[in-house]
């Protein structure tokens, strides 16, 4: 099953920023004052809404912390459901502001997942001193170059009490690939 790339970055792009927005009128933080999980159930819940866009059928079924037997549970899950038939279409992993180290376990997760037509994704969403990719991420796509496809990115300041600089969360979505 073919996903729609830019829809679907346009439907976690926009919710996120949604969410930094609405944040920041209740209580002066941004988008890293979310927990990981609520945007996880946050960005399932909006793609479901958009599934017959992003996936092309309205047979797909959304799943979250849901373990495949590739390292633990994924994220968010899509399945497709016809009949009796099944198929996983899309996995997602997600992470916010972590260590690299945390990224490469999602995504080698991703790459232990043995389900050749399945789409799998990476959401990360970094702190960073710079609206442009850090060396975090660019040494993430340098070491998994030919398993890592950015879709595409996007950058925006943050408010934020850690740090006396300005930070901006840079939002990237990669489709990962064995």
């Amino acid at each position: 099953m073919e996903v729609n790339r830019q829809v679907l970055f346009k439907t976690i792009s926009d919710n996120i920023k949604g969410l930094d927005k609405e944040l920041e009128s209740l209580n002066g933080s941004g988008i890293f004052f979310a927990p990981e999980l609520y945007i996880a159930f946050l960005i399932g819940k909006e793609i479901t809404r958009n599934k017959e866009i992003i996936f092309g059928s309205k047979d797909i079924v959304w799943d979250r912390e849901r373990d495949l037997g590739n390292g633990g549970p994924s994220d968010i899950v899509f399945e497709n459901i016809r009949g009796e038939k099944s198929e996983i279409t899309a996995v997602f992993e997600f992470k916010l502001r972590d260590t690299v180290d945390a990224y490469k376990k999602d995504i080698n997760k991703l790459l232990l997942l043995n389900k050749p037509d399945c789409r799998k994704f990476f959401c990360v969403l970094l702190d960073s001193f710079s609206k442009a990719n850090d060396d975090r991420l660019k040494n993430l796509e340098k070491e998994y170059s030919s398993q890592l496809k950015l879709i595409d990115k996007t950058s925006f300041p943050v408010n934020q009490d850690w740090y006396r600089k300005q930070v901006y969360c840079i939002l990237n979505l990669y489709e990962v690939r064995a």
